[in-house]
């Protein structure tokens, strides 16, 4: 084994791809389009001049620090890609491409990171070696791709209960902004007087919520008690609902004791209902992801660098109000799905843990 640099390995080709604009992605086409973004291909596209061949690529997301192996000629999204190919002619692509996400990148927003990428160094074995390493981390990652998929199809299922149940028009259907008592959204970390502390009162962020729409304490910032006391606007109460309003639109927690005290940030709008509503708050998380709610909001979105909605949009949403009697029967229906939900995702976090274990051993 030899420890090689970034620019031993890897030379940036981004010049040799054309860019194609994000309002000229088609829904089909005769060629992919590849962006910074979280799904590995962003749109199609039948044009042929500039189609960048000479693949299989990696291509890194110089904002998003997401990195993608592509096997197939593709164009670029619009901007912040980088396109790298190996200066070895015997190179396996995909052994660098595990390389790579093993990388230690750290996170600065909205900024470039490139640079922090071209730190990396490639722990470069021999091809056989790579060779039988890429084959076990594919096993895994085929095993951890089909229990995602098992939990999409699961809150898929919700979805489609959802519609079946409430999308005849058989049941009023209001404002949300007519049966909360406060919709808010968190403080700018940018406020004058804020401060981040080691440990100190939990800060949600989007990337605190998880997929059971509960927190993840291990994904949370923190303030001080003196911020958390001076910033009211963004102070959380058990009952209260999260719902990311920038970027990843539409992710859903309930706040419960164990989050408290906490606040969060301007990218989470708070939902609190009335203290006498019995509206279910399950239920309106599902209101809120359902087709129903979210086509309402996927309209509204503005924005270009940063997808988001304001305050007034999500007040308007209309949702349907069914009688408690309903809820509840939905509410069964859910939990009974989140068990088998729980069940798949443990396999899935063991899976994980292996691959994490895995990339460590192998790349350092």
């Amino acid at each position: 084994m030899s420890i090689k640099t970034f620019d031993e390995v890897f030379e940036d080709q981004t010049k040799y791809g054309t860019k194609i604009k994000t309002d000229e992605y088609c829904v089909s086409g005769a060629h992919i389009i590849v962006d910074q973004g979280q799904e590995q291909i962003a749109g199609y596209t039948d044009l042929e001049e500039g189609l960048f061949e000479d693949v299989p690529a990696i291509v890194f997301g110089d904002h998003t620090r997401i990195i993608k192996y592509v096997d197939t000629p593709f164009f670029l999204g619009a901007d912040g890609v980088k396109v790298l190919r190996s200066r070895f002619i015997d190179a396996n692509y995909k052994y660098l491409y595990y390389a790579l996400k093993n990388a230690r990148i750290p996170n600065t927003g909205y900024n470039r990171h490139f640079k922090w990428l071209k730190e990396t160094q490639i722990n470069y074995l021999d091809n056989k070696q790579q060779e039988e390493i890429v084959c076990i981390l594919d096993r895994i990652t085929e095993v951890i791709d089909k229990r995602q998929q098992q939990l999409s199809a699961l809150d898929d299922l919700i979805k489609a209960r959802f519609v079946e149940m409430f999308g005849r028009d058989n049941y009023p259907c209001v404002a949300l902004k007519d049966i909360t008592e406060v919709i808010t959204k968190g403080t700018t970390p940018t406020t004058a007087g804020f401060v981040f502390v080691d440990n100190g009162i939990n800060f949600f962020k989007i990337e605190s919520i998880m997929e059971d729409h509960t927190i993840n304490l291990e994904k949370v910032a923190h303030v001080t008690e003196e911020c958390h006391k001076a910033f009211k606007r963004s102070q959380l109460r058990a009952g209260d609902i999260l719902f990311s309003i920038a970027g990843a639109i539409g992710r859903t927690a309930i706040i419960t004791e164990r989050d408290l005290p906490g606040n969060t940030n301007q990218a989470l709008a708070i939902i609190r209902l009335f203290s006498n509503s019995d509206l279910s708050r399950r239920f309106l998380i599902s209101s809120l992801e359902s087709p129903l709610v979210s086509e309402q909001y996927n309209r509204k979105k503005r924005g270009i660098a940063q997808i988001n909605l304001s305050l007034q949009d999500i007040g308007n949403l209309i949702i349907p109000v069914p009688n408690k009697n309903t809820q509840d029967e939905f509410e069964r229906f859910v939990q009974q799905v989140d068990k088998s939900k729980v069940v798949i995702q443990k396999a899935l976090n063991e899976t994980q843990l292996l691959f994490d274990s895995l990339m460590r051993q192998y790349f350092g």
